[in-house]
């Protein structure tokens, strides 16, 4: 994840920086405020990026954690769906 930040930070304070001339801005301006603003959006996307990434991780570890429980529910219950049929007794004659 770091090095895809690395990148898209770069590429944000350059598209920042033109945008901002695009705009009519100076020189000067375009040049101090374009990495201040793509670094700033860079942080905040980045951000986000880690708090999804986190709520992902910790909902895949819960259902690790519950999917044995989960998986003997249903042994349980196909067992108990197969028993009746195990337990009738075998049909005489012949």
């Amino acid at each position: 994840m770091g090095v895809v930040a690395g990148v898209g930070t770069v590429i944000n304070v350059i598209l920042v920086t033109l945008i901002s001339l695009a705009s009519g801005n100076m020189a000067l301006q375009a040049i101090i405020v374009g990495p201040i603003v793509g670094v700033l959006f860079s942080g905040a996307a980045v951000a986000m990026a880690a708090y999804f990434l986190g709520n992902e991780v910790a909902r895949a570890e819960a259902h690790k954690a519950f999917a044995p429980a989960a998986r003997a529910a249903q042994v349980t219950a196909g067992a108990a769906e197969a028993a009746p049929e195990a337990a009738q007794p075998a049909a005489a004659g012949g």
